[in-house]
């Protein structure tokens, strides 16, 4: 059995396509299935249009020698993969773990809807090829696959009554070992993870710093809002206060999390968040928001608590309770530990495993 990845990142990039190849490259092998990757930024010096040929036809002569193609997006790799699979005859399984459209009239054509508002609105035409596309792949893949019952809700959207769509969890390594960061800022300090764009909340959190007289926010993660978010610390007057430590590797990030007071989430948007199971698991208290997939992880009150994007006074009242009650925030670290448990690496494993051979030709 040999399935080929199609993935637009791979290591060193740092995102969760290329989490979760390196991820499949490790487990699959193991269950009888031998795994080629094919990455895309190779390729990346050539203009649009062009590299997606180039990118093609590269997985069109690595597919002919296999049972399975997996495109890990829709889009950018996505279509390529369609073809190639298309040319070579070979079964398509599609991960979707996210809206590519919405992600990008978010990040550069100033859409500020929801992605649950985005489904049913029309854009503008760059907004509707990037939809067009996207449904494309997945009407015609043999399998989809997405990360938690609520994405599922949106993908159901997308496909006929005939297509396949399952839910796979992402899994999640909570045996990594922790690297200590090489310098911890005073307590107390709270971390949130993620990328730098418009729907991760990051800009409400350095608001929210400053507005807490000696708290410290630790940002991990890199994206195309850096320079305005570090603008908005400047013009706070807060630069002690609020450390970006660019992209780190999941030890590095075990390592921020396992030294702070508070993991603290606060994005508009999650299909599934790697960084709030892999703080479930590092024993912080977690506070996250009440939207996507996050409620599927963490019931509020039990393993943390959950709060309404951008309700800033929530999220405070919620971290000074973390020094103020830390008896109770230690059952519900303990108790989210426990769950984290759900989401292991090798259960994820077993259920693509499946889902592979299922689809082989």
């Amino acid at each position: 059995m040999k399935l080929v990845i199609a993935t637009p990142l791979y290591p060193p990039e740092i995102g969760g396509p290329a989490t979760h190849t390196l991820f499949l490259e490790r487990a699959l092998p193991a269950r009888g299935i031998e795994v080629e990757t094919i990455p895309f930024a190779p390729l990346r010096r050539w203009p649009k249009g062009i590299r997606h040929v180039l990118y093609a036809l590269n997985l069109w002569r690595a597919v002919r020698r296999a049972n399975v193609l997996f495109a890990q997006d829709t889009v950018s790799v996505g279509l390529p993969a369609l073809l190639a699979a298309t040319l070579a005859r070979v079964p398509l399984l599609v991960r979707v773990p996210g809206d590519h459209a919405w992600e990008q009239a978010r990040a550069r054509y100033g859409v500020t809807d929801s992605i649950e508002v985005f489904q049913d609105k029309r854009y503008g035409w760059r907004i509707e090829l990037l939809r067009r596309i996207a449904r494309a792949v997945v009407r015609h893949a043999n399998l989809v696959v997405v990360p938690s019952e609520y994405f599922k809700r949106i993908v159901d959207g997308w496909v006929t009554r005939r297509q396949s769509t399952r839910v796979i969890y992402n899994g999640v390594d909570l045996a990594i070992v922790p690297v200590r960061p090489p310098r911890v800022p005073p307590r107390p300090f709270f971390v949130s993870v993620g990328r730098l764009v418009p729907w991760k909340g990051f800009g409400e959190l350095i608001e929210l710093v400053a507005r807490m007289s000696g708290w410290t926010l630790v940002i991990v993660g890199d994206g195309p809002l850096r320079n305005e978010l570090m603008d908005q610390v400047r013009a706070h007057g807060i630069t002690d206060r609020v450390i970006f430590t660019g992209n780190l590797s999941r030890a590095e990030v075990a390592g921020w999390l396992g030294v702070s007071d508070a993991f603290v989430l606060n994005s508009s948007f999650e299909s599934f968040s790697y960084q709030v199971v892999e703080a479930m698991g590092a024993l912080v208290p977690v506070i996250a928001p009440a939207i996507g997939s996050i409620p599927e992880l963490i019931h509020d009150g039990v393993e943390g608590v959950l709060i309404k994007p951008g309700d800033l006074q929530s999220i405070e009242n919620a971290l000074r309770s973390v020094h103020a009650d830390s008896a109770l925030w230690r059952g519900r670290t303990d108790a989210a530990r426990r769950a984290a448990a759900r989401f292991s690496a090798e259960a994820t494993a077993e259920a693509f495993a499946r889902a592979i051979r299922e689809v082989a030709r």
